[in-house]
């Protein structure tokens, strides 16, 4: 019951009024519910992609260092390229529902965006047909302090935009310039134009242009969303441009650049994980999905490393006791005695401490990062695992066991 009571002017009378607001407190404990049923949903969707996911992963990975490279395209190719575009669709959809709860967060560094750019342009995986990219980069720094990783995202998400509407085998042109006190980042295609009508409307969710040419596969209309949203967390602005019909399209993020621009405190580019190691570990593979344990199994063997499989907790732990072993990889989310308890139990028992227990998951959330740390691990890994991830973790190991050993 919510009750206003207010002193009448030109009277000594008080009006005081009554007002029934249980039917509306209801509706906002069920639009409270639905939001939160929403966002498990989402995290659900993505786990359980990302457990095919990582076993195809795993597979294509096996599969590169098997097999000698050929000229022609072979539908591996095909394969990898729509894995790659699936995993990006995941993460951009998991993004999205963590930036509208307010639960993504920054970790920026001083980063020179010309060499960010060109480490990202090499990495791109292209829709479903390929096209041409021309980058005109200036070779002295433009520092920024921003998140590498999410102004990567960024610049990959716009460059795959491009693409998607691009003329078959068409051009996409990518430049960095500096306007005042500014980074522009210019991404441009040749392709359709958009609508005049759509240009205000162009960054909403779920909002698209018509169908692009056959061959080119849909998206779910949340990349650009995305983009925008990560870029004015960082206190930018992005601009879409269409000059009409065949003009094509450009966008235009623009980002402060670094008050002060001391080069001893910049990083080049995003970390590289593929840090060669050729020293071998024990590691065991914990996981109930059965194919994508023994990929990834598979793909450890083929870095010369001895493994063994458990598809559920109570075997991994009698693995851990009667083997030996350096590593433990396990998925979190097992039935009967979860990754959790098979971490907590491991970190308790003076014959298995000394493992290094690394979390799989598909929940990319910061609280299954939160709760995997504090059960005891100490690395996690969300699907699907990519090999240069595996042997970061690998190198890391090694790195720890020198450094004990000198100390």
């Amino acid at each position: 019951m919510l009750v206003n009571a207010r002193r009448l002017t030109w009277t000594d009378s008080i009006l005081i009024g009554f007002r029934d607001v249980t039917a509306l407190k209801r509706v906002e404990r069920s639009l409270r519910e639905a939001d939160r049923r929403k966002d498990e949903f989402l995290a659900t969707l993505a786990h359980e992609l990302r457990n095919p996911l990582s076993a195809i992963t795993a597979a294509l990975a096996v599969q590169e260092s098997t097999t000698p490279h050929s000229a022609t395209v072979q539908p591996q190719d095909i394969v990898k390229r729509q894995t790659a575009n699936l995993v990006r669709l995941v993460d951009d959809l998991m993004d999205i529902s963590r930036i509208t709860r307010g639960k993504i967060d920054l970790r920026l560094q001083r980063v020179d965006l010309g060499a960010l750019m060109r480490s990202t342009i090499d990495s791109v995986t292209m829709p479903s047909v390929p096209c041409q990219i021309a980058s005109s980069i200036p070779s002295e720094p433009l520092l920024a302090d921003v998140d590498p990783l999410r102004i990567g995202q960024v610049i990959t998400n716009l460059i795959a935009n491009a693409c998607r509407y691009s003329k078959k085998d068409g051009l996409v042109s990518v430049g960095l310039a500096r306007a005042g006190d500014e980074a522009v980042i210019v991404v441009r295609d040749n392709g359709a134009a958009i609508p005049p009508e759509l240009l205000s409307k162009i960054f909403e969710m779920f909002v698209q242009l018509d169908a692009p040419a056959p061959d080119r596969q849909w998206s779910m209309g949340v990349g650009l969303a995305l983009a925008r949203s990560l870029v004015e967390l960082h206190g930018g602005r992005i601009e879409a441009r269409s000059g009409g019909a065949g003009t094509g399209s450009e966008f235009r993020v623009f980002l402060p650049m670094a008050v002060d621009s001391a080069p001893s405190d910049t990083v080049s580019a995003v970390p590289s994980k593929d840090q060669s190691n050729s020293r071998g570990v024990r590691a065991l593979v914990v996981d109930d999905h059965r194919d994508a344990a023994d990929m990834t199994a598979t793909l450890l063997e083929l870095g010369g490393h001895k493994v063994q499989v458990a598809y559920d907790g109570r075997d991994a732990l009698e693995a851990l006791a009667t083997s030996e072993m350096d590593l433990a990889l396990i998925d979190l989310a097992m039935p009967g005695m979860d990754g959790f308890e098979v971490a907590r139990r491991v970190r308790q028992d003076p014959r298995m401490n000394r493992v290094c227990l690394v979390a799989l998951t598909g929940f990319g959330q910061n609280q299954a990062r939160e709760r995997s740390i504090a059960a005891g691990f100490n690395h996690h890994l969300v699907k699907p695992i990519a090999a240069a991830d595996l042997q970061a973790v690998i190198t890391h190991f090694h790195d720890r066991q020198d450094k004990a050993d000198t100390d």
